[in-house]
C-alpha cells in the first residue's frame, strides 16, 4: 500500500493510492478522487500494512458481552487495491478496529461468518440460533444492513431468551470519515448491557446526525434508504428507546418461557408483487409459501380483465399446497381483506390475512418459521407481536 502526494493545475493533494491507471486516491475524508493524465505523483510512500492482533484482557471489574460476529460494513475495511468494502476479517482484526470496546467490557467474540447480509439464507439463522443457544449473557451481533431486518424478525421468533440481543450494523465502514459504526456499536453496547428488555432489537442512528442511536423491536423494524446513516425506521410501533449518553426507554418486552427452534432449509418461499398489467405466470407453482405484496390494504388484480381472472383461478389453485399469506406494499400500516371486494375474493378463494401490524418482511420469515414449525399459525401470537403498546397509525 502506498500513500501519495499528487499535484495538479496548482494544487496538491494526498491520499492512498488505489490505482494508478487512471489515476485514483482515498483521501483522508474518506472518500475517492480521480484526475486525468495530467495529474503528477510527486511523492510516494511505502505504508506497513502488518497489523499486531490485539489480545483480549480481563478484567474482572467490568461487565461480560458476547459479541457474535457475522459480517457486513461494521465489521470491514477499504481494500484499496479495487476501493472495495472488503468483509472478510477475524474477531481479533474487528477488536482492532474498535479497541476501545475493551476499556468498557470483558469481551467474548464468536465468530458465525464473515458474510455480506445479501447472502444470507434459513441455513445462515440456523447457524446463528446454534450459536446463540450456547451463550450466557447480552448478545451484541454485528451484521450488514441489507437484510438485518430480515435477521432480526427470524431471530425475534426463534429464539426466546431472558437476556437481550441487539443486531447493530453500519452504512458506512468504520474507516471512513464518515461512518456511522462508532456511534451504532456504543450504543448497541451500552444497551445491551442496561436495558431489561428481553427481545430482539436493532440498533442504528436515529438520524443523519451523530447525535443518538434508535432501538426498533426486531419485529417491526425496517431498511428503509440505501445509503443514509438513518435508514432504519420503526414501522407501525413506536421504538423501544433511545441511547444518547444515557438509555431513554420508551417501553419493553418480557419473555415468558425460554426456547429455541429453528427453520427448515429446504422451504421454498417467495413474494409476488402485485403491480398494473400482471400476467398470470407471475404467480409460482410448487412453493411452500409465498407473501402476497398487495395494494393498498393487499388486494391483487384479481377481475375486469381476463388476464386477472386468470390470475385469481392460479392463485385458487395454488392455495391447495401452499400456504399463502395478504400483506401490503405500503410498508406502513395494516393489511385489510374485508373492506373491499377485491379483499373478499382473495380470502373465499383460501388466502390468509396478514395480521396485526407486522410489516412485509417480518411477514416473509414468520411465514416461514410458522411453517417450520406447525404448531403455530402465522395468526399466532408468538411473541406478543401482535398486541405490542403504543402503536403509530
Amino acid at each position: 500500500m502506498k500513500h501519495v502526494r499528487i499535484e495538479f493545475e496548482g494544487s496538491k493533494y494526498e491520499g492512498i493510492l488505489i490505482t494508478e491507471s487512471p489515476l485514483f486516491i482515498k483521501l483522508k475524508s474518506g472518500y475517492n478522487m480521480g484526475f486525468p493524465d495530467t495529474a503528477t505523483i510527486v511523492d510516494t510512500t511505502e505504508i506497513n500494512t502488518e497489523k499486531v492482533q490485539p489480545n483480549i484482557k480481563k478484567n474482572d471489574k467490568l461487565p461480560t458481552l458476547n459479541i457474535v460476529h457475522c459480517g457486513g460494513t461494521i465489521a470491514s475495511t477499504v481494500d484499496y487495491t479495487t476501493g472495495a468494502v472488503n468483509a472478510n476479517i477475524t474477531p481479533e482484526q474487528f477488536l482492532g478496529i474498535y479497541p476501545e470496546l475493551q476499556q468498557k467490557v470483558n469481551l467474548n467474540l464468536h465468530l458465525m461468518d464473515n458474510i455480506m447480509s445479501e447472502n444470507m439464507r434459513l441455513s445462515d439463522y440456523n447457524k446463528l440460533i446454534e450459536i446463540i443457544k450456547n451463550i450466557d449473557g447480552p448478545i451484541v451481533i454485528t451484521h450488514g444492513t441489507d437484510t438485518m431486518h430480515y435477521t432480526a424478525a427470524a431471530l425475534s421468533f426463534a429464539v426466546r431468551r431472558h437476556e437481550p440481543i441487539v443486531l447493530v450494523g453500519a452504512q458506512r465502514s468504520p474507516d471512513r470519515g464518515s461512518s456511522d459504526a462508532y456511534l451504532n456499536l456504543n450504543a448497541a453496547v451500552t444497551y445491551a448491557l442496561n436495558t431489561k428488555d428481553e427481545g430482539v432489537s436493532v440498533c442504528m442512528h436515529d438520524s443523519i446526525s451523530d447525535d443518538k442511536a434508535v432501538i426498533i423491536t426486531g419485529t417491526h423494524t425496517r431498511k428503509m434508504h440505501s445509503s443514509k446513516r438513518d435508514a432504519f425506521k420503526s414501522v407501525n410501533v413506536r421504538p423501544l428507546a433511545y441511547v444518547k449518553d444515557a438509555i431513554e426507554q420508551i417501553w419493553s418486552r418480557k419473555v415468558k418461557d425460554v426456547r429455541y427452534s429453528s427453520f427448515n432449509e429446504t422451504l421454498k418461499i417467495t413474494y409476488v408483487y402485485a403491480h398494473p398489467h400482471m400476467h398470470v405466470e407471475e404467480i409460482p407453482s410448487n412453493f411452500d409459501g409465498i407473501v402476497l405484496l398487495g395494494t393498498g390494504l393487499g388486494h391483487m388484480p384479481v377481475s375486469d380483465h381476463k388476464e386477472n381472472e386468470g390470475i385469481l383461478n392460479k392463485i385458487e389453485e395454488a392455495c391447495k399446497n401452499t400456504t399463502i399469506v395478504a400483506s401490503t406494499q405500503c410498508i406502513s400500516g395494516r393489511t385489510n381483506l374485508n373492506v373491499y371486494t377485491p379483499g373478499r375474493i382473495l380470502e373465499k378463494v383460501g388466502i390468509l390475512q396478514s395480521p396485526g401490524l407486522l410489516p412485509p418482511d417480518t411477514i416473509f420469515l414468520k411465514l416461514a418459521f410458522c411453517l417450520s414449525n406447525p404448531e403455530f399459525t402465522v395468526n399466532s401470537n408468538i411473541i406478543g407481536e401482535l398486541d405490542y403498546p403504543e402503536v403509530i397509525e
